[in-house]
């Protein structure tokens, strides 16, 4: 490059300072605050790689920058506005400091272009990944909180299902059943269905597929909370539940489950008698 790069870092405070304003304007806010960019270390990771014709220290300022923000759910268009303004600022600067000799002025924001694109590429790149595993995450986490599997004791398990049941789903109440029953080596689920709006032939068949499932684990099944209306459906879907024990109400089912294990719940007075 026929220019003197080591102007360019003599002249940082100007460029950093302009780069400073160009996105404090643009944001509309101290970009300090919202953002906790270093711009002076982001700064020099441009230049050593300007100097080096690498990309290492600017990408890796880029990349880290744009994990951190996405992970604080910081939108992409802020993180663009950081890059766009120190381009803005690049190319100011090198106007006025090469007026008279635009040819230098092209060879320093060319290899300066380079750098920003590869930047804006890296940015977008993290971003979508992060953006990915975010989302995956909270996958994972409703999964997780639409198919609850709770130890009562040690050997009763309950599974309070809510919601719509598709055959995605059931299959992922079986999984979750079929696991934890082995882990707790279980004798007793009661399934909760009280805050299943539909039982169709569809979920039907998977909750009896539920419940020979734990059979063969050797586990006692209780279907609670079946609600007149069900229970109307299932008669005249001529579906067979005479098989399974059903109970009306989780207090119910819990009493049920209690007394096949042979326990009783004692009621106590303030002062700890029985009564």
């Amino acid at each position: 490059m026929d220019i003197q790069l080591s102007e360019v870092n003599r002249d940082k405070a100007i460029i950093v300072e302009r780069w400073k304003n160009i996105l404090n304007d643009r944001l509309k806010e101290p970009f300090e605050e919202l953002l906790g960019i270093d711009i002076q270390q982001g700064f020099n990771a441009f230049y050593n790689d300007l100097i080096s014709g690498s990309l290492n220290n600017w990408i890796s300022f880029v990349s880290y920058q744009a994990e951190r923000l996405a992970g604080l759910q910081i939108k992409i268009e802020n993180f663009e506005l950081v890059i766009g303004s120190f381009k803005t600022a690049l190319w100011d600067y090198a106007l006025e400091k090469w007026q008279s000799e635009p040819e230098k002025s092209l060879l320093f924001l060319r290899r300066a272009h380079e750098l920003i694109g590869a930047g804006r590429l890296e940015m977008g790149k993290v971003f979508v990944k992060k953006r990915e595993e975010i989302i995956r995450k909270q996958q994972r986490a409703i999964k997780e909180l639409s198919t609850p599997v709770m130890p009562l004791l040690d050997n009763i398990l309950v599974v309070p299902l809510i919601g719509t049941i598709d055959t995605a789903r059931a299959h992922e109440i079986l999984e979750n059943l079929l696991q934890a029953v082995t882990e707790v080596e279980a004798e007793i689920v009661i399934i909760d269905i009280t805050g299943v709006p539909i039982v169709d032939t569809n979920v039907a068949h998977h909750l009896i597929k539920a419940y020979q499932a734990a059979k063969l684990l050797g586990a006692e099944c209780i279907l609670v909370g079946m609600k007149p209306e069900i229970a109307e459906t299932i008669v005249n879907l001529d579906i067979d539940f005479g098989n399974i024990v059903t109970k009306s109400t989780l207090e119910a089912g819990i009493g049920y489950a209690l007394q096949l294990q042979g326990l009783i719940i004692v009621r106590s007075s303030a002062n700890g008698e029985g009564q």
